[in-house]
């Protein structure tokens, strides 16, 4: 049986026109999804009412939002524009833009690079906002990590500057493409230094809008013979490249080698409010608050977090709504969420789809992990396996998952499990599980530690593996 051939029109929803035989991502448990051209991708989360869902009380967390079921798809009340923040001042951001100006409020004829609005807006100190034209930003012309301390950080879209594709931030060590160099036929390579680096390729996304890895081939002579593959060879120091189409890529701004460390940062010591809306990130994605009786707000929507150790750490005191998020290519976590002295993290994911996360495969890897007290609650998504547990959370946290499916792990070892509540006995977490899709892994797909909980109602965990010394029973 083929695959369905999945086409996407800007900021549009797929379309499926028929079936074919396009190459898939790696997967586990035989899961892959068809990926193609697209010149962009949204996925507007539309309220559609229904029966309210019901949060469990154990939770301990009782959200402004709430959850609905229409048929069998599950929505939440948000109006995500009415929790942007008036910004004190706008600027307007391309690849091309000036790294010295210092623009006038809301002047689009003088466009900066945005590593010169992180230096505007915490000079400014207050909520300001930063509108980005489509296009590739590489280093030191994105953000690159560098941090933002002011009141509030606004990511819009430029309306009518899109047409170079989705805003793409990309961690790099220069301001540069990796510049290409032909090796034979199809197959290019760059410079590069450091192992279990995921590549990515711009011009490609799967059905629910990630950014699929290459496939890591074994040696060169395998990514000469595999489009759509990769290959480091740590004897000459390079990344070997045959794009999916094998294109030449002397040039090419698209495909993706991104550098270690982080591509996004937002610490503030006040508090603070992200909103940012249809952008990715290639690299690690920070947001953090350490002070005292202060917050952090983080809210985003259709925004991709891609490669990094984290895609995506939030630490402390943290209120996140992310809506539609995309995950793919950690080399850890993909979606990782920390407590610490000031407080701990309560996070909506809702309709997260992720490709395999947890590259380097340490055995803590996990597409999705909650530490500390930290709280979520999981709408809908697709949460594909990562190397290790899909969705792991430890110590005291807590976490509702409704509507969700949830993928083996790629893994085949002692942590090749679906879901796991808490670790080496020092934990009381607590999972609770609601008409949920879950797959079996080889060691389990249910494990719940000893003193933790793993809880579900509306579905059937008969011919799931189960283990550990925790509960494992159901809940109304």
């Amino acid at each position: 049986m083929g695959i369905p051939v999945v086409t996407v029109a800007a900021g549009g929803m797929p379309v499926v026109e028929g079936v074919g035989g396009l190459p898939v991502e790696e997967s586990s448990s035989g899961y892959g999804v068809a990926v193609t051209k697209v010149a962009a991708y949204g996925m507007p989360v539309t309220f559609t009412g229904g029966i309210e869902v019901s949060i469990p009380a154990g939770l301990g967390w009782t959200p402004t939002w709430k959850i609905y079921k229409n048929g069998s798809t599950y929505t939440v009340n948000i109006d995500f524009n009415a929790l942007k923040p008036a910004p004190a001042v706008i600027y307007y951001c391309s690849p091309t833009g000036s790294p010295t100006n210092s623009p006038t409020h809301d002047n689009p004829a003088d466009p900066i690079t945005p590593r010169r609005f992180v230096t505007l807006a915490n000079t400014n100190g207050g909520i300001c906002e930063a509108r980005i034209a489509g296009g590739v930003y590489y280093g030191n012309i994105g953000f690159d990590g560098n941090n933002f301390t002011c009141a509030g950080v606004v990511l819009s879209l430029w309306s009518g500057q899109q047409a170079a594709g989705r805003p793409v931030f990309v961690k790099r060590s220069t301001n540069l493409i990796a510049p290409w160099t032909l090796d034979s036929g199809s197959t290019y390579y760059t410079a590069h230094t450091v192992a279990n680096t995921p590549v990515f390729d711009l011009l490609y996304r799967n059905a629910g809008g990630v950014i699929p890895r290459l496939t890591a081939a074994a040696n060169l002579a395998a990514c000469q013979a595999t489009p759509g593959s990769c290959f480091f060879d740590s004897g000459a120091s390079r990344m070997y490249v045959r794009a999916q189409d094998s294109r030449n890529l002397v040039g090419d701004a698209n495909m993706l080698v991104p550098t270690a460390g982080t591509v996004f940062n937002y610490a503030p010591t006040i508090d603070g409010q992200l909103w940012a809306d249809g952008i990715d990130f290639v690299g690690s994605v920070l947001g953090t608050q350490a002070t005292a009786t202060k917050t952090l707000a983080w809210n985003a929507r259709d925004v991709g977090y891609f490669a990094g150790a984290n895609a995506l750490a939030l630490l402390g005191p943290v209120t996140s709504i992310n809506l539609a998020p995309r995950v793919n290519g950690a080399n850890s976590d993909g979606m990782n969420y920390h407590g610490n002295a000031a407080g701990d993290v309560k996070a909506l994911e809702y309709d997260l789809r992720s490709g395999r996360n947890g590259y380097d495969a340490a055995g803590t890897n996990n597409t999705s992990t909650l530490h500390e007290l930290c709280k979520a609650i999981s709408v809908e998504g697709d949460y594909a396996g990562s190397q290790d547990r899909c969705v792991h959370d430890i110590q005291t946290s807590k976490r509702f998952m409704v509507g969700a499916t949830i993928r083996a792990s790629a893994g085949a070892g002692a942590t090749a499990i679906t879901v796991q509540a808490g670790q080496g006995g020092l934990a009381t977490t607590e999972i609770w599980l609601d008409d949920c899709v879950v797959e079996n892994s080889t060691t389990a797909g249910l494990f719940a530690d000893t003193g933790c909980a793993i809880r579900h109602r509306n579905m059937s965990i008969a011919g799931l593996t189960t283990g550990g010394g925790g509960t494992i029973g159901a809940f109304t």
